[in-house]
């Protein structure tokens, strides 16, 4: 992670004193890095409710680039979720949507006692574009994620090769090389390390 995405991280933190999630560049439902540190009771219970499927914030991020506060999008929240995250302390939010569909980062934030001033929407805005241009999953390539991934969902290496078209010998070169940028010398270490950072 780089010192400028590393501090606004931390100013994140203070401006969003609920947490954030932040999707970099979403492609085919995965994101290039992931940084999030709503509370661990939250994430679990949106993970338990399938809450992705009918989050309103998330829908609105994919048609909308910009900023919206969750209380606009009340509406939409057919689910339930805004009340439900309240209760774990988000009880305000804001989603923000930002470059091309293909490649779209979401980022959402959350305070337990206040919506969000403008400054701190401008601020929060002009942050989440700078990381989408610049933030990069430790040198580690979208190839060597995707070979990653396959492997920590217990693929075998024969079955990940053909899902990404390549042979058994190039998926683990790519493991190789995952696991040197990584610092790791094993493929379990890799991932390890990767799950650490959120990139898998």
């Amino acid at each position: 992670m780089s010192a400028t995405t590393e501090t606004y991280l931390r100013a994140m933190q203070v401006i969003a004193p609920s947490g954030y999630y932040i999707g970099v560049r979403i492609r085919e439902a995965r994101a290039d890095i992931v940084y999030n540190t709503y509370p661990e009771e939250w994430r679990q219970r949106y993970l338990a409710m399938s809450y992705r499927l009918r989050d309103p914030t998330i829908a609105w991020a994919y048609a909308n680039k910009g900023a919206a506060h969750w209380k606009d999008l009340a509406d939409l929240d057919t689910a339930g979720i805004f009340p439900d995250a309240a209760r774990y302390g988000l009880a305000h939010g804001l989603i923000i949507g930002t470059g091309e569909l293909a490649k779209r980062t979401l980022a959402g934030f959350a305070r337990p006692d206040r919506a969000f001033t403008a400054a701190e929407v401008d601020w929060l805005q002009a942050a989440v574009r700078r990381i989408h241009q610049h933030a990069r999953p430790d040198a580690v390539t979208f190839r060597e994620l995707q070979a990653l991934r396959l492997i920590a969902e217990g693929k075998p290496y024969a079955i990940a090769a053909h899902m990404l078209g390549i042979s058994q010998s190039a998926l683990r070169a790519r493991l190789a090389s995952a696991r040197n940028r990584l610092n790791a010398r094993t493929v379990a270490e890799a991932l390890q390390q990767a799950r650490s950072k959120n990139i898998i």
